[in-house]
């Protein structure tokens, strides 16, 4: 018996056949059917889904490409004719641009309208203009009959025959020679005509605004004015002049077109430049040229296909197929997006596979939503950012670039004027300067490159120079800022190009926003402190606002989406200068009886300050 119970206590206990698993062994064989499940199903839907977006792809690549056919047919037809407007058209016989005779020319003759004589008749010319009186009425009229004289050139003598008849008092002999002047003269020939007539009293002929029409804008502002001067009025001659130049600059850049389309003797089409393309209809004599605006509307109306016009310098998204090009080098044809995407089948099943997942996952979903979201939301800061600071970067380049060319031409010549561009390139030049070294200094807080040089610093001289730099923008928008508390010297320990940044922030932040009005800057002692109170004109900032306000890329309610630029880092800046040499940057409320922005900056005063 001892020797049996010895057994049964070493040998192994066994369960009974018929005992079930644990409640831990059910629950495992769950999850992992659970998951199998998932996993099946999930690769299933990938499946389902890779086919129909195969199938997609497939036909919105076929609906392009027979869109893109659609149009060029329709560009070629000469219903284009009569479906754009008339400024849209010209004029094309024999392979040629032809001129409306309204427009005058396209390209200046070089050697000016009383070139291409002989020597025998400049020489005939030369010696009428020299001479005086009898001598030189005889002069004039042989060189008027000289046969050396190309009749381009005649009208141009005629006229400066007809000064000299007016000069000597001769008005029968000056009224002929302004009769035969032809209306096909050049511009400077017409524009003295009409100068001659104005002196004269004399009314002017029919075709005066057309006159002013061959003229350059400049010059008939200039012949509009010395008309003005001798009590002559012409409504509508600058107009005249500006449609005119508009359209013989559209029609300069057709000239390629006789080149390369010259011999064509059916309808066809050529890029002119990215922004323009032409086609030629020889039958019909006549051409279009479309910009992509135009052609966009005109597809939109006649065209009748599921597509829209892109340009081709269009970017393409990350995995996007190139659109169908309807004209190579200039437009392509996109199947817009149609409503929501397609509902899978089996929404309660996949409602349950998803929920089955969010149990089982939801801890690592929860974290990778959560990181997912991070990493799109600082994208998006991102990209928002590199867009709002390269517009930021194009607008004063622009102007810097607009105001130099005109100066470097010499097209300014008013004294008055030149003073004026030249503070606009200092403005521009200033606000440049502020906005890339705004964006250096973002760039070196986040790397720590930033150096922290501090040295003992007069608060109020370095306010002054700063408000002198800044004064070239001041001067363009029309504020001033009014500085008071100088006369008491606060010496803080800081880096002076740092501080000198966080004031401009500042007051950059108060042109921009305050209006019209003055700036007001107060300096003063609080204890042992420096304070510096800013405040502006405008119309000030909301309460919850005042501390959201300082943060990055952040703008107020009012101005989010209004026309004031900025990219919503100055004020961020501002304060992070600040607390990194012990100092505070607020907005707080502006003082009683007054409105605006006000902001609060504080340094502590350095300790060998005397009181």
């Amino acid at each position: 018996m001892a020797l049996r119970s010895t057994e049964q206590e070493g040998s192994p206990k066994r369960s009974a056949p018929g005992t079930p698993f644990s409640g831990l062994g059910w629950a495992s064989l769950a999850l992992v059917s659970g998951i199998a499940l998932i996993v099946a199903v999930v690769v299933n839907l990938q499946r389902v889904v890779e086919q129909r977006g195969e199938q997609a792809l497939w036909v919105t690549a076929r609906t392009e490409d027979l869109g893109a056919k659609s149009l060029r047919r329709s560009i070629l037809e000469p219903a284009l004719l009569d479906q754009v407007a008339e400024r849209h058209t010209f004029d094309w016989q024999q392979g040629r641009v032809i001129i409306p005779a309204a427009v005058g020319w396209l390209v200046p003759d070089p050697d000016g309208e009383s070139g291409g004589m002989d020597a025998l008749a400049k020489d005939l010319v030369q010696r009428a203009q020299a001479a005086s009186g009898t001598e030189a009425e005889a002069l004039w009229k042989r060189a008027l009959q000289d046969p050396g004289v190309p009749r381009a050139a005649l009208d141009a003598l005629r006229m400066q025959a007809a000064w000299f008849a007016h000069r000597e008092d001769k008005q029968e002999w000056c009224d002929g020679l302004l009769e035969s002047v032809s209306e096909l003269a050049g511009p400077q020939t017409q524009a003295s005509m009409l100068l001659l007539f104005a002196i004269r009293h004399q009314a002017m002929p029919e075709h005066a605004l057309q006159i002013f029409g061959h003229l350059e804008p400049e010059r008939a502002r200039a012949l509009t004015e010395r008309l003005q001067e001798r009590g002559l009025e012409l409504p509508g001659s600058m107009q005249a002049s500006q449609e005119q130049s508009l359209r013989r600059a559209e029609l300069k850049r057709l000239l390629p077109l006789e080149k390369a389309l010259g011999s064509a003797t059916e309808p066809n089409w050529l890029v002119v430049d990215l922004d323009c393309f032409a086609v030629i209809f020889p039958e019909q004599q006549r051409g279009v040229w479309l910009d992509l605006a135009v052609m966009k509307s005109w597809a939109g109306e006649h065209a009748g296909v599921p597509v829209e016009l892109v340009s081709f310098l269009e970017p393409l998204v990350a995995g996007q197929r190139a659109p169908a090009p309807v004209i190579p080098g200039f437009a392509s044809a996109r199947l817009p997006l149609q409503g929501d995407p397609p509902v899978l089948s089996g929404p309660v099943l996949l409602a349950a596979l998803v929920a089955a997942l969010a149990a089982l996952c939801g801890g690592g979903a929860w974290l990778t939503l959560r990181s997912a979201g991070r990493e799109a939301q600082a994208a998006r800061l991102k990209g928002e950012f590199l867009t709002t600071v390269t517009h930021e970067l194009k607008t004063p380049l622009a102007g810097i670039r607009l105001v130099s060319e005109l100066l470097a031409d010499g097209h300014v010549q008013d004294p008055d004027k030149r003073r004026g561009y030249l503070q606009a390139l200092s403005a521009e030049s200033t606000r440049l300067s502020m906005l890339i070294e705004n964006v250096l200094d973002l760039r070196r807080m986040e790397s720590g490159e930033r150096v922290h040089d501090a040295q003992p610093e007069d608060f109020g001289e370095l306010l002054k120079a700063t408000v002198e730099l800044f004064e070239p923008l001041l001067e363009r928008s029309g504020n001033k800022v009014l500085v008071s508390g100088l006369d008491t010297p606060l010496r803080v320990l800081v880096d002076r190009d740092d501080l000198r940044q966080a004031f401009l922030n500042l007051l950059d932040n108060a042109r921009k926003y305050g209006g019209q009005g003055d700036i007001q800057v107060n300096l003063t002692r609080v204890g042992e402190r420096a304070v510096l109170r800013l405040l502006d004109a405008g119309p000030g900032i909301e309460p919850a606002e005042r501390e959201t306000i300082f943060g990055r890329f952040v703008r107020g309610k009012q101005h989010q989406h209004g026309g004031i630029p900025g990219v919503g880092i100055g004020l961020n800046l501002a304060r992070a200068i600040l607390r990194r040499q012990g100092g505070e940057l607020i907005a707080c409320d502006p003082p009683a009886g007054q409105s605006g922005a006000c902001f609060e900056l504080s340094l502590p005063l350095h300790t060998n300050t005397n009181s």
